[in-house]
């Protein structure tokens, strides 16, 4: 569940970066971690915790990277970044089928 949620906020993070929506892409994952964090307070899993600690700050981190440069850098970012999470939050959810 984790990883079929974490891969979802991957594409939209994807579509977000493609319109070069920094604010909207740095509230969805904020949204998903309120959300995780609310959900792994009753359920207390282990998993949610690493992939709030490592995962969602290291999204978070490639998010603003993205945004940060030149505007002709951070042109050729924003398309290699969504390029890159809309194909991973592809994979998790092919992995599923």
């Amino acid at each position: 569940m984790v990883r079929e949620e974490f891969g979802r906020l991957k594409e939209e993070l994807a579509a977000d970066i493609r319109k070069g929506d920094k604010v909207r892409a740095r509230q969805r994952i904020h949204e998903y971690e309120s959300h995780q964090s609310a959900l792994n307070a009753t359920v207390g899993s282990e998993k949610v915790t690493r992939n709030l600690e490592s995962d969602v700050h290291a999204l978070r981190q490639q998010v603003d990277e993205t945004f940060a440069g030149a505007p002709s850098a951070v042109a050729e970012k924003k398309k290699q970044m969504s390029k890159t999470l809309q194909y991973d939050g592809y994979k998790v959810r092919r992995s599923k089928q």
